[in-house]
């Protein structure tokens, strides 16, 4: 099927550009000068025509020097609001401080840190970094926003339930660490610091505006209300201290009754050991006494033995008395 070529413009149509509303304000402008400021001709059409000359130069004198007015103005304010764009970058640039925010979150530091390493997102002020991924000490992402980047991270330093430190390599110029204070059991204080360098001039805006900051804590705030809408039973029942404390309580209660069983053994022992010192006694005390019965017993024999002298004593004195009666006779 044969097709038409569209029609070629001449040179002096191509060259026509169409005319800028300041043009147009400007034309209009001076045609009302010229027609206030010019006579009318009374007669002939030689007086007509250089009446119509001496209207279109004075035209167009005006003309262009409304042009030029006008494009003086508009170049005197492009100016202006680049040297501000361009004090505002320098200022972006010079005056850098970190960022530092903090939130305090009611829940317990675990849940905190939990969440936390499985949101999936990361904040950097300037940007903030979604469907982020790890692998191992690398993490992967985007920077939200329609004029989205990949973006890539290496972890510094990571303590469990602590702290988190990275820095960015890829996307963005951003060194951040989040900390972890646990003030009682179910309140965390959770500390921001970011170190952003602006790469972009937007960059560098958001910083000298203070934009940044607002956007780091506008995501503090989202992450605290997601964290305390979670029900405190679903992360109770997931609690791994509190079954190591119920299993820590059970043997510290099985160790007391160990401790209670041996304090019966030893009592056991100790009632047994009374019974062995009073068996000894009672074999002391019957020792004891076969003592004296055997003292009773010798002195006994002592005093037969004295009385079957003092028999013997008066028959041998008069023995004596006898044989002494016969000797004298």
């Amino acid at each position: 099927m044969a097709t038409t070529a569209p029609p070629k413009r001449s040179s002096a149509a191509r060259r026509k550009r169409p005319a800028t509303p300041v043009k147009n304000a400007a034309k209009k402008t001076a045609e009302k000068a010229v027609s206030k400021a010019t006579p009318k001709p009374s007669g002939g059409s030689l007086a007509r025509r250089l009446a119509a000359a001496a209207a279109k130069k004075a035209f167009k004198a005006i003309a262009r020097r409304t042009l030029g007015s006008g494009a003086e103005v508009i170049r005197e304010v492009a100016d202006r609001g680049a040297g501000a764009g361009r004090s505002l970058v320098e200022s972006g640039m010079s005056k850098r401080l970190p960022i530092q925010l903090s939130i305090d979150v009611a829940v317990p530091i675990r849940v905190a840190w939990d969440e936390w390493m499985n949101s999936g997102w990361l904040t950097e002020g300037v940007n903030r970094i979604e469907d982020v991924e790890r692998d191992g000490d690398v993490l992967f992402g985007h920077t939200a926003g329609p004029h989205s980047r990949d973006w890539e991270a290496e972890i510094v330093d990571e303590r469990e339930q602590e702290s988190l430190a990275w820095r960015s390599v890829e996307g963005s110029d951003c060194a951040g660490l989040v900390t972890f204070h646990s003030l009682s059991d179910r309140l965390t204080r959770i500390e921001l610091d970011l170190d952003v360098v602006p790469t972009r001039p937007s960059d560098a805006v958001r910083m000298g505006l203070h934009l940044a900051h607002r956007h780091a804590e506008a995501d503090l705030r989202r992450f605290k209300a997601h964290v305390e809408f979670i029900n405190p039973d679903v992360y109770e029942e997931d609690d791994p201290d509190a079954s190591e404390e119920e299993t820590d309580g059970s043997e510290e209660e099985m160790d007391g009754s160990e401790e209670e069983m041996d304090g019966s053994e030893e009592e056991m022992d100790g009632s047994e050991e009374e019974m062995d010192g009073s068996e000894e006694e009672m074999d002391s005390s019957e020792e004891e006494m076969d003592s004296s019965e055997d003292e009773m017993d010798s002195s006994e024999d002592e005093m037969e033995s004295s009385e079957e002298d003092d028999r013997s004593a008066p028959r041998s004195s008069g023995a004596k008395r006898r044989r002494k009666s016969t000797s004298k006779d």
